[in-house]
């Protein structure tokens, strides 16, 4: 857990693939890593893929999800509003795991593997297209005023929109890094060397608005030191 001085934590919007949860490494890394954080100073939007998990309420209480339709919609030019308001109560809870039948689809071709070869690069060749970064979801932001930007990165969307939002709002990024992600990502899959080479692009922009990175371990922060450049502490 992160700790600060009594009345010094900073307002932080984290910026992910999945919401604070149980149920993925990520969703609890950040349950853990936040716990205790005033939940008046965090705030989440999360970019849903094909499972719809519902986010944790414990740690973070002010979420904006972005669906795969919500985000199309935005690219069209027709945003939506997507922010959870509350807690979610049991029946809401059988509502996101009720998939509709092309989330079940999407779903099955990831267990045959073809998901990350195929249905994932297509995703970010579309949401690359034009930022996720909505007026509404600026509004929403604005309203909630952050003063820096946390995110495990992972995926070219998720760095594109970190930097759209840190560069709109002019504010630092904090990454974090619980793999090594950086060298595999988009290796063997469809558009691979064009999502490669956007990647590598999107992390040399963020790690210049990047005071300090975080890593899983103080091997993997002299490593990402010695290979980046920067600071990183585990």
């Amino acid at each position: 857990m992160f700790e600060f001085p009594l009345g010094s934590y900073p307002k932080v919007l984290v910026i992910c693939d999945n919401p604070f949860c149980a149920e993925r490494n990520n969703g609890m890394t950040m349950l853990n890593l936040f716990r205790g954080w005033p939940q008046n100073r965090i705030a989440q939007v999360y970019v849903e893929s094909s499972n719809s998990i519902p986010p944790d309420f414990t740690v973070c209480q002010r979420y904006w999800k972005l669906s795969p339709i919500s985000a199309t919609a935005g690219i069209l030019g027709r945003p939506k509003k997507c922010e959870v308001l509350r807690r979610l109560d049991d029946n809401l809870q059988r509502v996101f795991q009720e998939l509709p039948l092309w989330r079940r689809a999407l779903v099955a071709v990831a267990r045959y593997g073809w998901s990350g070869r195929f249905v994932e690069p297509a995703r970010e060749m579309l949401y690359g297209v034009k930022s996720l970064l909505s007026k509404p979801l600026k509004d929403w932001i604005s309203r909630f005023s952050p003063e820096l930007v946390y995110s495990m990165l992972g995926t070219v969307h998720i760095m594109k929109l970190s930097l759209d939002v840190a560069t709109e709002f002019d504010l630092p990024i904090v990454p974090h890094f619980t793999d090594d992600w950086l060298t595999t990502n988009y290796e063997r899959c469809w558009g691979g060397s064009i999502l490669r080479a956007r990647m590598q692009r999107h992390l040399k922009e963020i790690l210049k608005s990047t005071r300090v990175g975080l890593t899983i371990s103080e091997d993997m922060a002299e490593e990402y030191a010695r290979r980046y450049g920067g600071r990183y502490v585990s």
